[in-house]
């Protein structure tokens, strides 16, 4: 591989690390910002991480304009731009409103760039490394998580208004995408042409809205259901969680040998990671059970987000692989926020008061993705079929 393909790969996967960073980065701050914070509302404190997928979905929306207009290097500059002010100035006011501010330019910046960290890889990489760097963006994304996690982590513990500065990390992503990320346009097909392959890639848009509606299941639960069973010490259950990351980093590095060897079958793992993770979560008794239970369900997600994202831009024109990925990112968004609401709305209909019954829920939507699953598989097998009958 030549020296600036690989620059190239670096780049692309440098900005998939950020993106992750976007809301969850200050996660382990929350606490710390509650208490400066004491007479505000809890869900302004919670919205500090939920505002920004809510305007990354926004501006995701209007992507395929504006990489229609604009040319990827100067998209990827004005998001990184955003970024950086957001994230960092976050830290610099002591006003909720100002601070939610700030999170929402964040949330418009990292909208600018995730698209990019995973459509260009389409668009400059064919098939199997193309696969292989899809699976890698995944890895970078847990990466990116964990090594958020640990700064934050270090910073709050001094003063929670220093957790802003793992933003920081966003200029040395800045360097790279100014030295090295090609100047040039990227455009979207319009009319007819996009019309048509969002018709054609929608089940893959519901299967990354379902993937993201059971992982925010996990994620917004297990440390309340852990804690409250007595199962985890509140001290302790960050460092837990990690062994999702873990799950997910392994799972991600290996998808495209795992691809090589069994295709389309390769999202089967990925639910059925699923699967036992959540009947491990709804029934497990100890520590041990629910640690296999996050490492299957890091397997999962990162096997079944590599292999949607790659089935999206799949046989599709190489100027729409950004478009395409700019809708798959509403659709991850908007199953992240959409989870909680939906979870909290069937306990208060029917006045659930079993307290593992989201991961229940979980099981629910883990069967509905292998409904899917199987559903596209026989419908390509009947395509194969039609092809073979019509060319004997």
């Amino acid at each position: 591989m030549n020296k600036s393909k690989k620059n190239l790969q670096l780049t692309i996967l440098s900005l998939s690390i950020i993106t992750v960073m976007a809301g969850a980065a200050v996660a382990p701050a929350l606490d710390q910002i509650r208490r400066n914070f004491a007479d505000t509302s809890p869900l302004l404190i919670q919205m500090i991480l939920t505002v920004p997928g809510l305007f990354i979905m926004l501006t995701n929306l209007s992507f395929t304009r504006i990489s229609a207009r604009f040319k990827t290097k100067a998209i990827a500059i004005s998001g990184l731009i955003l970024y950086l002010v957001g994230g960092l100035m976050g830290g610099c006011v002591n006003n909720i409103y100002l601070l939610l501010f700030f999170r929402m330019i964040l949330g418009i910046g990292t909208g600018l760039i995730m698209p990019l960290s995973t459509g260009l890889i389409a668009y400059y990489f064919d098939s199997s490394e193309g696969r292989r760097l899809m699976g890698y963006s995944i890895a970078a994304n847990n990466l990116g998580a964990m090594i958020a996690m640990v700064i934050v982590g270090f910073l709050s513990a001094i003063d929670w208004h220093l957790s802003f500065g793992v933003y920081l990390l966003g200029l040395i992503v800045f360097v790279f995408v100014m030295v090295f990320l090609p100047n040039e346009k990227v455009c979207a097909p319009k009319g007819e042409g996009i019309k048509s392959i969002l018709i054609e890639k929608m089940p893959f848009i519901i299967l990354i809205f379902l993937v993201n509606v059971g992982f925010y299941i996990h994620i917004a639960n297990f440390s309340i259901i852990s804690i409250k069973e007595g199962i985890v010490n509140p001290e302790n259950v960050g460092m837990v969680m990690s062994i999702h990351s873990v799950g997910a980093l392994l799972s991600a590095l290996l998808f495209e040998k795992i691809y090589q060897r069994i295709e389309d079958r390769t999202g089967y793992i990925g639910v059925v990671g699923y699967i036992v993770s959540f009947i491990l979560f709804l029934y497990g008794e100890n520590l041990g059970v629910f640690i296999v239970g996050l490492f299957c369900n890091g397997i999962g997600f990162a096997m079944l987000m590599a292999w949607v994202n790659s089935k999206a831009v799949h046989n599709i024109p190489k100027n729409s692989t950004t478009g395409i990925m700019s809708i798959m990112s509403v659709g991850m968004y908007f199953g992240q926020f959409c989870s909680p609401l939906i979870v909290n709305f069937i306990i208060s209909l029917f006045k659930i008061e079993y307290v593992r019954f989201p991961y229940l829920m979980g099981m629910g939507v883990s069967l509905i993705i292998l409904l899917i699953q199987v559903f596209l598989q026989a419908k390509r097998r009947s395509e194969v079929r039609i092809l073979e009958f019509s060319n004997s």
